[in-house]
């Protein structure tokens, strides 16, 4: 794993703590793993993909929809990295 740079320079948390391990649980087929170390992981892959969709077909209903999949996507990292700066769970780092 590589350090957190955020983490050394500053001592707090960063807001992608986790997704290196989540992006590896996903590949190795672990779903609740994935979810548990960085939530933000799933709503956000939808996101983009709805994006490449959109851009392949055109019809607006896709990026609509990933519109609002990068808002909960925001929403659920903030949300994240408030309950890890509080110590409500952990940081898997």
């Amino acid at each position: 794993m590589l350090k957190c740079s955020f983490k050394s320079a500053t001592g707090f948390d960063c807001p992608g703590c986790g997704l290196q391990r989540s992006v590896l649980a996903l590949l190795e087929g672990d779903l609740v793993g994935a979810f548990v170390y960085w939530p933000t992981l799933f709503p956000l892959l939808a996101a983009i993909a709805l994006t490449a969709v959109y851009l392949l077909s055109k019809r607006p209903l896709f990026m609509t929809i990933a519109y609002r999949l990068y808002i909960v996507s925001v929403v659920f990292l903030l949300g994240n990295w408030l309950l890890k700066m509080t110590g409500v769970i952990p940081c898997p780092v």
